[in-house]
């Protein structure tokens, strides 16, 4: 094979190999793209929009290109087309743009295709962090499509077939801003459907391919607080993508308010639910999520207990991040210990739940790096 093989000037230095030398486009394993790259350069920078001042890059290399390299370095090992070919297109278009390289907060990127021998501009993805709240029960977090109809309504969903989500009402406001295909948000753990959130849970909307980048965070909170689905949005801001594991891996002690039922309370059951205070439960997965979720028992401390009204009885639960409030109700046959319903030893069940602050201090921090 290797009396057969011939190559361009490029990749013969590239390799530091002495093949036999060819014309451009007959080069055993580039067919010319080296030589074609210095004239993709001079055109992708007059793609550029004159408001970028960073700009990153993505290369497309064939695998039939990529598969004859290797063959070739079976016989001299060298450097890669296609690190070759990423170091000499962003020394050059530094140099005749003026503008950053920057993989991580550019403006757009340039994307050199050799296998259709293009090169084309798309917009950097956007990512928007923020905090929800939601004021009404039965929205969903992410995008909720009743599994036993698949959306056409039947008795399992009371015929909705869906139901309005978070995700659903951030991205149709974002995708209409932004003229924008898909949009995916991340956010800082969940409410159940039925859970309303007064506190706001931090979130990062990921907006991907915009074709129109420049929007206001104004215009955004407000196309996003016109809906009707009791979704709201506040502290928005844009951040860089590395801020998008930082609010996803991250989870907050919390505050609730609950609304709880129980037989004929009384002064002594009040009592016994205030000792809960500084309580550490053992909490098996609960019944009701153990089909998604880990089989583990998981250790929560209660931090404060308080009774706010007696009737109904309502409840003030500041806990550790983690904790199932459901569950230390109920006591879930068992799986939580101790909880409201073992120490009354009676049946109590949560009415109505709501978030009502997330101590979140460490994120609002870390967040503010990117004013």
């Amino acid at each position: 094979m290797v009396d057969m093989v011939k190559l361009c000037g490029f990749c013969n230095k590239r390799n530091d190999s002495e093949f036999p030398e060819c014309k451009d486009s007959y080069c055993f394993i580039c067919k010319g793209a080296s030589a074609k790259l210095e004239e993709m350069i001079a055109k992708a920078a007059n793609l550029i929009p004159l408001e970028w001042k960073s700009f990153s890059i993505s290369t497309v290399i064939p695998r039939k290109m990529m598969a004859a390299e290797e063959s070739v370095w079976d016989f001299k090992l060298g450097r890669s087309i296609k690190d070759d070919f990423n170091k000499r297109i962003v020394s050059d278009l530094v140099k005749k743009t003026n503008l950053d390289y920057d993989v991580l907060k550019s403006d757009g990127k340039l994307i050199f295709d050799f296998e259709k021998n293009e090169v084309r501009i798309e917009n950097s993805d956007i990512f928007i962090f923020g905090r929800y709240k939601k004021e009404k029960a039965g929205v969903a977090q992410s995008e909720w499509i009743c599994r036993k109809c698949s959306g056409k309504g039947c008795e399992t969903c009371d015929f909705l077939g869906k139901r309005d989500s978070i995700e659903e009402t951030l991205s149709e406001a974002a995708l209409k801003l932004f003229n924008a295909k898909k949009a995916d948000l991340h956010a800082s753990g969940r409410e159940d459907i039925d859970v309303q959130n007064f506190a706001g849970r931090p979130f990062i909307l990921e907006i991907r391919k915009p074709k129109k980048p420049k929007i206001t965070i104004k215009e955004v909170e407000k196309e996003v607080n016109s809906n009707n689905t009791g979704v709201l949005v506040q502290d928005l801001k844009y951040v860089s993508n590395s801020k998008v594991a930082l609010v996803s891996d991250s989870h907050f002690d919390k505050a609730y308010e609950a609304e709880v039922q129980i037989q004929n309370p009384s002064d002594s059951d009040i009592e016994k639910i205030l000792k809960l205070k500084g309580t550490v439960l053992n909490q098996h997965t609960p019944i009701r999520v153990k089909h998604r979720r880990a089989d583990l028992i998981r250790k929560r401390k209660i931090l404060d207990i308080k009774v706010l009204k007696h009737s109904p009885l309502t409840i003030y639960i500041l806990a550790e991040a983690g904790t199932y409030i459901k569950e230390l109700i109920s006591g879930d046959e068992g799986r939580t210990k101790p909880s409201i319903s073992s120490v009354l030893n009676k049946e109590a069940k949560c009415i109505k739940l709501s978030v009502k602050e997330i101590y979140d201090d460490f994120l609002r921090e870390m967040m503010g790096e990117d004013d």
